[in-house]
């Protein structure tokens, strides 16, 4: 059996040859490597008595040459374009540019930059891959459309397309990030910007351009707006703030998305006799990402009977996720019921959240908490540190809710709580219980008051349903001016102020252990120094759950261990 030898391997053999002696050696086992591998299978017809030991041995060096050959091949610099630069030299490596032209001096060559006159290094270009008649191959940096929906970016409420309607300086010419923050009480769905600019008595028509314009994260393209995102960081300043949504019909209510990108609102200032006293009064959309900072929310109406938080007075069925404050909310009319520092009366969901803010009361008012009022909906992996103040006689007074009829999961309170004189169901953590608290702690002292009935440094009382699950409260904590009841505390466990800054799965003493169900993904315990702290229930891109900011107590993980913290 014979096998011609072909062109290219006499090319190869010459080339070789003209460029080492190498080339002889490596002919000569290209010419006969298919006539050995048959040598090799067929044995007893080609080459009988051929010693299939050392065909093989001519097998392995042929093996060893190749891999000498590949290696060698792999070192040699590479110049995919072919224009004399190796690519690592290359400011344009996939296409031939031999005078390496970089007009802007962002490193990316000419033939290649998607805006050759003005530096960008992210070569970002978002309508990209939006399709035929919405792409294009010009980058932001100098695409005065950059969404690709047909309105010039100077004029587009919704630059990005991500259907979030850009609150920010300069974002409409003349009009600033507060006055369009202001504005959009106007349209409370979100679906454009309205400054009532062309009042007809129900409200303006608004400026419908570019809203949408992107691609979702499933691929699918985004045809409309549905909320708000702030670009700046905000003052109020100066401004009496009237609450978005308040609640006076069942239209009258937030019902779009909020996105703070991490941003603060400072300043802010309510004072007022509405129902629902907060930013937002009525709320029934989603908050996310966002940090009120300095200011306060106080009723001043005698007969104010609604519900008061910093956030929101009444968050209905919405959500909160990712939102702080460290205002002070107050009330003074023995009317008033459901005060909390982020929000008075939730039944939709809290989580990744927290207060530091100070919740003063003086005159008989129920359900107060430092983060909320009253609960019937969610809270989840969020905690306060400010102090609650109940007013004389108040009812339900908490560190973390005043009345729970929901469910809370994961959360602390480590703030002081304050019934003054006469108050009733005065606890650490909830003062009225009849739902459902899972994993938490409290490590505030209780001031009751003379004349006050059933306290306790967890909850102050445990009604008919209630449900409290490996949830503990320190011993060390005080309990001062209080009478009446003994404290009601046997739902929830006490130990001493060290046994809580344990390391998991402590043991108790009688069989049982503390923290053992508590997931490290959501809790981070630190030292033997350091009450346990929470991580945000959303992973950061490195899939690990970051710590939520604020927990800068020396009792808490150092700031060291808080880098990429999630929360505001």
């Amino acid at each position: 059996m014979n096998r011609t030898i072909t062109n290219t391997e006499v090319r190869e053999y010459k080339t070789l040859t003209n460029t080492n002696h190498r080339g002889d050696f490596l002919l000569f086992f290209r010419m006969y490597r298919s006539l050995l591998s048959l040598f090799y299978v067929i044995p007893h017809r080609i080459c009988k008595g051929f010693s299939p030991i050392l065909a093989m041995m001519l097998l392995l060096a042929f093996s060893a040459c190749d891999s000498f050959e590949s290696a060698e091949e792999t070192s040699r610099p590479i110049d995919t374009d072919k224009d004399g630069i190796i690519d690592i030299d290359d400011n344009c490596p996939t296409i031939a540019n031999q005078d390496q032209a970089d007009g802007d001096k962002d490193t990316f060559g000419n033939v290649c930059d998607n805006c050759e006159t003005i530096a960008n290094q992210d070569q970002k270009n978002s309508d990209a891959n939006l399709g035929e008649g919405k792409a294009d191959a010009n980058g932001d940096a100098c695409d005065d459309d950059d969404d690709g929906d047909g309105s010039k970016d100077d004029v587009d409420i919704d630059d990005d397309g991500d259907g979030l309607i850009e609150i920010g300086d300069n974002r409409i010419a003349e009009v600033t990030a507060t006055t369009m923050l202001y504005n959009i009480r106007y349209n409370l769905e979100g679906t454009t910007y309205d400054d009532e600019s062309e009042d007809t008595g129900d409200g303006g028509e608004g400026i419908d351009t570019g809203c949408g314009g992107g691609i979702d994260a499933e691929g699918d393209p985004i045809t409309k707006c549905n909320g708000y995102e702030l670009e700046d960081e905000i003052s109020l300043s100066g401004i009496d703030w009237t609450p978005i949504g308040l609640g006076q019909s069942d239209m009258d209510t937030f019902s779009a998305i909020l996105e703070g990108n991490n941003h603060t609102i400072k300043g802010l200032k309510i004072s007022a006799g509405d129902e629902h006293l907060g930013f937002f009064g009525f709320l029934s959309g989603t908050v996310q990402n966002i940090r009120f900072r300095d200011g306060s929310v106080k009723s001043t109406n005698t007969d104010f009977d609604g519900s008061i938080g910093a956030v929101a007075g009444m968050l209905n069925a919405g959500m909160l996720d990712n939102v702080s404050s460290n205002l002070t909310v107050k009330a003074d009319m023995r009317e008033t019921e459901d005060i909390g520092g982020l929000v008075g009366q939730n039944t939709g969901t809290i989580l990744n959240s927290y207060t530091t803010g100070k919740i003063e009361n003086s005159d008989g008012e129920d359900n107060i908490g430092g983060l909320v009022g009253k609960n019937t909906g969610t809270i989840m992996n969020s905690y306060t540190t400010g102090e609650v103040s109940g007013g004389d006689s108040g009812e339900n007074i908490g560190g973390l809710v005043g009345e729970n009829t929901g469910t809370i999961l994961n959360s602390y309170a480590r703030g002081e709580v304050n019934g003054n004189t006469g108050g009733d169901n005065i606890g650490g953590f909830v003062g009225s219980d009849t739902g459902t608290i899972v994993n938490s702690y409290a490590t505030g002292n209780i001031d009751g008051g003379a004349g006050s009935d059933t306290f306790g440094r967890s909850v102050g009382r445990n009604m008919s349903g209630s449900s409290v699950t490996s949830s503990y409260y320190s011993n060390n904590s005080k309990i001062d001016g209080v009478s009446g009841e003994s404290p009601n505390e046997e739902a929830s466990i006490g130990v001493s102020l060290t046994e809580l800054q344990s390391a998991t799965e402590t043991d108790l003493g009688d069989g049982s252990f503390f923290y053992r169900n508590w997931s490290i993904n959501i809790w981070h315990f630190g030292n033997k120094t350091q009450l346990p702290s929470l991580r945000s229930t959303r992973k950061d891109l490195n899939g690990n759950y970051p710590l939520l900011c604020g927990q800068t107590s020396p009792q808490v993980p150092t700031p060291a261990e808080e880098k990429g913290c999630s929360s505001p």
